[in-house]
């Protein structure tokens, strides 16, 4: 399977607050890509809150940031239309509910000034088999069960249909857990989390999105000499490995022990895309300008038997080169 990622897909637009003041609405982790269709989001109440296993904290769709938005104002007005897609990329597990703890669940009278969920729409997507139900929630601090068939899971979307307002137009889930039978399936958070910005395409606003690195409780964190925010990461499949390019310096590094394995610098040319073509093996565009494809220089990166990173013909049809050797999703 050839895995491809271009820059100029990945580079969506971040409305006027800036990544600095942390920003963000999706995180991955290995066997997990969570996000939200929001455009912006608090640092103080992360979407990693909803996985951590406490109600204690809670994920928060703060309202009052979309004042002066217009449409995108009343397309989630009181948060209702929200969504979050869970992303399963790891090996498969089946599972036959979730459990959800609605609300800001930290003590009673914070859970009736934040509004809950009243209607959820709950879509799950497994191989062949797909399953959609609108349920209503209760007015509790309790865990709340939605069970359905049996599924191996690919993906899952959370919809907020209607909202319990509260004092605060502010939007709150506590936690959300998957269920084999009355057991709750580990999120296996790792000790590194990628989070960026995927609200270009739900806000159509300006700027390009910053990643980072962060720890389990949302806060920014350095590995090496990677800055602390670049131009983009990518986690590897089926890998604790991420790419990281930035100002035309391309980096490898791994999540979990938290060191740089490689770098290059490509001085001022920017890094315009690149494609995994196997396991071991990606080919890195670069050029003076963004979307220069057709007078790109190419280069070959290895893993294999260490690292290295070679300069590669020219190749002798551009497109051919980007749609069959690069992969299918060129342009995705």
């Amino acid at each position: 399977m050839r895995y491809i990622l271009f820059t100029s897909v990945l580079l969506c637009l971040l409305c006027t607050h800036a990544w600095a003041d942390g920003y963000y609405t999706a995180v991955q982790w290995p066997g997990w890509k969570i996000k939200t269709s929001e455009c912006q989001h608090g640092e103080k109440y992360p979407l990693v809150n909803m996985f951590d296993g406490t109600p204690e904290t809670a994920w928060v769709f703060n309202q009052k940031l979309y004042e002066g938005m217009g449409e995108h104002y009343h397309k989630y007005k009181h948060g209702e239309g929200e969504y979050i897609d869970l992303q399963h990329t790891g090996d498969p597990i089946s599972i036959n509910g979730i459990s959800l703890i609605n609300g800001y669940a930290k003590s009673e009278s914070v859970y009736q000034r934040n509004n809950r969920i009243y209607k959820l729409k709950v879509s799950v997507h497994s191989e062949g088999k797909n399953w959609e139900k609108t349920v209503d929630l209760t007015e509790s601090r309790s865990a709340q069960k939605v069970s359905f068939p049996r599924v191996a899971i690919k993906s899952i979307r959370l919809e907020v249909v209607q909202v319990a307002l509260g004092d605060d137009d502010d939007l709150c889930i506590s936690e959300v857990s998957l269920l084999d039978g009355e057991y709750k399936i580990p999120w296996g958070i790792s000790s590194t989390i990628i989070a960026n910005d995927s609200s270009g395409d739900e806000c159509g606003c300006g700027g390009g999105p910053d990643y980072s690195f962060l720890t389990p409780g949302g806060t920014k964190m350095t590995i090496d000499s990677i800055p602390t925010s670049v131009e983009g990461i990518a986690l590897l499949p089926d890998s604790n490995d991420a790419l990281i390019w930035n100002e035309g310096k391309f980096f490898l590094c791994n999540i979990l022990t938290q060191r740089e394995l490689f770098s290059h610098d490509f001085g001022k040319l920017q890094i315009i895309g690149w494609g995994w073509v196997d396991a071991q093996t990606a080919y890195i565009g670069v050029a003076s300008t963004q979307n220069e494809y057709k007078n790109a220089t190419w280069y070959k990166f290895s893993r294999k038997d260490g690292y290295s990173m070679k300069k590669m013909a020219a190749p002798k049809d551009t497109q051919k080169f980007l749609n069959e050797e690069m992969g299918p999703n060129y342009g995705a």
